[in-house]
């Protein structure tokens, strides 16, 4: 059985959700914000005759930061496809790089760990050859919970709830008769 490679896929119909640009303008925006406060502390620390090694942690921080945050709310167009029968993200709808169909799924949840909400999924089978992400079966093994694949949603136009209620009106759970789920206990 071949395994498709990114560069195979296409895009789904389904709903587009872009990237919101208003989570990385305010990443922007905070990094700005960071620096000069960091040149403010520096300034008054210098008046005084010290320097603050805390104020320029802030400025190089804060200053390196910028840029990048400003670079992908100005510049990348990664979306996230709902379709009828998978989940895609891609760098535009001409750059498809995961797909996830909803027939290897086999639960959907919204999480809250130690960092922002996002959607969890279990996956049923990790070699699925219709199964994409870069870096194979190896990229759904970074979790630090149970779950086989997290879906970086926070960065979405839409909250990581909206998009498992979407996720939810298109995906069935597996029949309790599939063999796959006896492979995962």
């Amino acid at each position: 059985m071949k395994m498709r490679l990114p560069d195979d896929l296409q895009a789904v119909d389904g709903e587009v959700i872009p990237k919101s640009r208003k989570v990385f303008f305010g990443m922007f925006a905070a990094c700005v914000a960071m620096a000069l406060f960091g040149v403010f502390l520096t300034i008054g620390r210098w008046s005084e005759g010290s320097v603050s090694i805390t104020g320029i942690a802030f400025v190089v921080i804060g200053t390196c930061a910028a840029p990048f945050a400003l670079y992908h709310t100005l510049f990348t167009k990664t979306v996230l496809v709902i379709g009828r029968d998978r989940i895609q993200i891609g760098k535009g709808l001409h750059r498809i790089h995961t797909e996830i169909p909803y027939s290897n799924i086999r639960s959907v949840e919204v999480v809250r760990g130690d960092g922002p909400q996002r959607v969890a999924i279990v996956l049923l089978d990790m070699s699925d050859p219709d199964t994409v992400c870069p870096g194979g079966a190896l990229a759904f093994n970074r979790n630090r919970q149970r779950f086989a694949c997290d879906l970086p949603l926070q960065w979405f136009a839409k909250a990581p709830k909206v998009i498992h209620k979407m996720i939810r009106e298109y995906w069935q759970p597996p029949d309790k008769n599939d063999p796959r789920l006896r492979r995962l206990g």
